[in-house]
């Protein structure tokens, strides 16, 4: 699996790969963003229950977002390696120049992208109706 998501990542160019990389190094802005999240829809949904439990409403929305997000990209990364590699390794090895490591083309990103897609589309349709069943 690292090594289909090194090959993405390795094609990304340099200002997306240095932030995908660098973003541990923020993780404080991240999550002060993530609480600030929090504490708006607390606020917006006191009204209809207590502050622990608007909290916890908004505290669960804003992880499951935050997850989603980071489990995309990292899903969307992994699917373009691997279909790419696989692609690599169907092909006979010919005698004009192959494609470098960096050089994934442009329909192995469409289809990683619609295969992350084909998980986090009925997974968000889950949680939304799960919070109009709630309410």
């Amino acid at each position: 699996m690292n090594a289909n998501i090194s090959a993405a990542i390795r094609a990304v160019p340099s200002e997306a790969r240095e932030a995908i990389v660098n973003v541990r190094g923020h993780w404080a802005f991240l999550a002060i963003g993530l609480a600030i999240a929090a504490a708006v829809i607390a606020f917006l949904n006191y009204e209809f229950s207590g502050l622990l439990a608007s909290l916890a409403i908004g505290v669960g929305m804003v992880l499951f977002c935050a997850v989603t997000l980071i489990g995309g990209i990292a899903s969307w990364l992994f699917f373009t390696g691997l279909l790419w590699r696989r692609s690599e390794a169907r092909t006979p090895p010919r005698r004009m120049r192959r494609l470098a490591d960096d050089d994934i083309p442009r329909r192995f990103w469409f289809s990683g992208f619609f295969a992350t897609l084909l998980w986090i589309v009925p997974l968000y349709a889950l949680a939304l109706g799960l919070v109009s069943a709630t309410e």
